[in-house]
């Protein structure tokens, strides 16, 4: 399989603070546990919306977020699998900026969704 485009990472989370950071990190795990980076995306809650006129973040709310995930061109080897690293921050990638916090992440049946962009010809 290849990974052709960008991806996207929904999800509701809540925070307990007045703002928070996702981030979601792909990886290809190869069938000896080794984990090569593929590509990640970040998303600060109050720029849910848009990055020009920001969202407050009610502390305890879920707030429905779609995390783009920057384009990549990538093969995944027959016996790999890919994993999803989701986590309040990539240091050092970013640094985040927000308070300290908890997030709780709804997941499971229809609680978060990777939306990835493949080529099947290859």
């Amino acid at each position: 399989m290849v990974l052709a485009g960008d991806s996207t990472f929904a999800v509701d989370a809540a925070f307990t603070a007045d703002d928070g950071n996702i981030a979601a990190v792909l990886f290809d795990e190869a069938p000896d546990g080794a984990a090569t980076r593929i590509t990640a995306g970040w998303l600060k809650a109050s720029h849910r919306r848009g990055h020009t006129a920001l969202s407050p973040v009610t502390p305890g709310a879920y707030h429905a977020m779609d995390i783009h995930i920057w384009p990549t061109h990538y093969r995944v080897e027959a016996g790999h699998r890919l994993v999803l690293r989701v986590s309040s921050d990539d240091y050092p990638e970013i640094d985040s900026d927000v308070p300290a916090e908890r997030v709780t992440l709804k997941v499971g049946e229809r609680g978060a969704e990777l939306r990835l962009r493949v080529r099947g010809d290859s």
